[in-house]
């Protein structure tokens, strides 16, 4: 939930094989795609202003780093390294 409540952010699979970011409106309605990334972005949630959704990702390759962006999708920024961490399995 978006800190005012409005809004849900969350990790789905249901459009690629890949978990991608998605946000919609409290009441369901307004389910819009966040991310479109060759890897896995998963594990989001909201900064305490609900202006920044920080994620998971391993779109860059490898271990899943932590990811910032724009309560919009635009502007993702890598903000971890964690070199030779093993990829986390999609638990499928």
């Amino acid at each position: 939930w978006s800190p005012d409540g409005r809004r849900i952010v969350f990790a789905s699979n249901r459009e690629e094989a890949q978990e991608e970011i998605y946000v919609m409106n409290a009441d369901g309605s307004g389910v819009t795609r966040l991310t479109h990334s060759p890897g896995r972005d998963t594990t989001p949630a909201w900064s305490p202003d609900g202006t920044r959704v920080a994620f998971a990702s391993n779109r860059d390759g490898g271990a899943l780093q932590i990811y910032v962006m724009d309560a919009s999708g635009a502007h993702a920024l890598r903000v971890t390294t964690m070199p030779g961490a093993a990829p986390a399995s999609s638990g499928k």
